[in-house]
């Protein structure tokens, strides 16, 4: 962090201030010598700080950007671009030290850009003077990835996808706080949260949720959470990448519902491979503007759509949702 960065408005606004120091937590994937150092005090809930980047720049879209966040708890961090495409992005640090954070800005682009608001913890007052430690955060090396989206398992935790998180199952945003309730599952075992089979391939998440498709259960057993925000499907989120890791050929399901438990059906994808990840694109752009997709309460998972002679264990991760691009 050049120790030349800086701070509008006087280092910060509504209670966050924000300064360089000698890094005090130099170990891990971040050694520097200098790092920003932000504080959140009793003030507005929106406590923050904005980065003067002394010029306009423009980006694509597509686009995302890193960094690295130091925090001693789980708190969601706020990265929104200033001056030009006005845009925001949450992703939540898992509260376990450094960690590289990635802002993904989906189709914003334009010029002009020329400042970052960073707000920790966005909603809640700070309280740095009677409990620094909860509300002391660090932050270095803010990198721009021109026309490259965030990569699937890196990035820190609940970020957001056409304005629905990613349920990446690294923390409690991004999934593993949902309620996911188990169906037509013989006794239905729960969704477990368990360390990635494979971080070899295409995942290098390290944690993935977990599905033991019974053989006395039925084909069309599943899963389904109400903990995403409820919404509408639109253009923004009509397409669905899930990863699997399976160790038969059979159908993944993916479904919506909405609060009467309207919907218009699941989509199926086999997936191609086993015992190793792949991720699976479902499309439901034929069912934009259906009247029973509006005001989505409920997403569902079909892990192992079969009539099955075994039983199956299945692992799911990393679900995105988009445009397709």
């Amino acid at each position: 962090m050049s120790s030349d960065l800086g701070f509008r408005d006087g280092g910060g606004f509504g209670g966050g201030t924000s300064d360089v120091i000698a890094n005090p937590q130099s170990g891990g994937i971040n050694t520097s010598a200098q790092v920003g150092r932000m504080q959140k005090f009793d003030g507005e809930v929106f406590g923050g700080s904005t980065l003067d980047l002394g010029g306009d720049f423009g980006f694509l879209a597509n686009t995302s950007f890193t960094m690295k966040v130091y925090a001693s708890r789980s708190v969601p961090v706020l990265f929104k671009l200033e001056g030009g495409p006005v845009g925001e992005v949450s992703v939540t640090h898992t509260g376990s030290g450094w960690e590289e954070l990635c802002f993904d800005f989906g189709a914003v682009s334009g010029n002009g850009t020329d400042g970052i608001t960073l707000i920790f913890d966005l909603g809640v007052n700070g309280a740095a003077a009677t409990a620094p430690d909860d509300w002391t955060f660090l932050f270095d090396d803010i990198a721009i990835n021109q026309g490259t989206a965030c990569p699937m398992g890196g990035g820190g935790s609940g970020g957001m996808s056409g304005g629905l998180p990613i349920l990446d199952f690294e923390s409690s945003a991004g999934g593993t706080g949902f309620t996911w309730t188990v169906f037509e599952n013989d006794d239905n075992p729960g969704v477990a949260f368990l360390p990635n089979p494979d971080t070899s391939g295409i995942n290098p998440s390290a944690t993935a949720a977990q599905f033991t498709a019974r053989t006395t259960g039925q084909p069309f057993a599943g899963t389904i959470t109400n903990d995403l925000p409820t919404f509408t499907l639109d253009s923004n989120n009509a397409i669905v990448k899930v990863m699997v890791y399976k160790s038969v050929i059979s159908d993944v399901g993916i479904k919506f519902e909405n609060g009467t438990q309207g919907s218009t059906g699941e989509i199926r994808v086999p997936n191609t491979v086993t015992n190793q990840w792949e991720e699976l694109t479902f499309d439901f752009t034929a069912v934009i503007g259906n009247g029973v997709n509006t005001d989505i309460t409920g997403f569902i998972v079909f892990p192992d759509f079969d009539a099955r002679a075994t039983q199956n264990v299945v692992y799911f991760d990393n679900i995105r949702f988009g445009d397709g691009s």
